[in-house]
């Protein structure tokens, strides 16, 4: 019983070390939907925002910006409506942590609960459930690990919405957010 809470705690800690260990977050990858109207004009790579307009990349993977192997295409803020942003497998993430998240609780819970009391005898013994705390820790480790799987990849699927509006001022306010998001500051 120890053992799966040690594992479960071991599992957390080196997942926080190596997200830790991110070293470009300059250069962090985000997701764009580009709307002009109600239907996506062009998704990619949130590349650059410049003073009148964004730049959205082809690639999607880190080694082609650093051999130069990417194409951009530039989109002036008169034809944008809206732009969506959400940060490249964010959705994986979120269900990684959701799964850990879930388990750990499922099994801390699980212990906590301890043993059932004996089944009485005579014939209600007949219909009488019993569990051991480490079968509580593993029915709710796996049940909650499959919650909290769901709500991580909920949480994960959130796109930032900027309304533009084929306007200069709400393209200005939302500048600030799309540059801290682009790939090139």
């Amino acid at each position: 019983m120890r053992s799966i809470l040690i594992l479960a705690v071991i599992i957390l800690v080196c997942f926080s070390h190596v997200k830790a260990q991110e070293k470009n977050p300059k250069g962090k990858i985000n997701v764009a939907w580009v709307y002009r109207g109600s239907s996506p004009l062009i998704k990619g790579v949130l590349y650059s925002s410049l003073d009148s307009s964004v730049i959205i990349s082809s690639s999607y993977e880190k080694s082609d910006y650093l051999s130069g192997a990417y194409r951009t295409k530039e989109i002036h803020y008169k034809k944008i409506t809206t732009i969506k942003i959400r940060s490249k497998n964010s959705i994986l993430k979120g269900a990684a942590i959701g799964c850990l998240s879930g388990m750990l609780l499922g099994v801390i819970s699980g212990l906590i609960a301890g043993d059932d009391p004996p089944c009485p005898g005579g014939i209600s013994g007949w219909f009488c459930i019993r569990y051991t705390a480490e079968e509580k820790a593993l029915i709710r480790g796996v049940s909650y690990s499959l919650l909290g799987t769901g709500i991580g990849i909920g949480f994960g699927a959130i796109k930032i919405s900027l309304p533009i509006n084929k306007n200069k001022k709400d393209y200005d306010l939302a500048r600030i957010k799309l540059m801290q998001r682009a790939y090139k500051k």
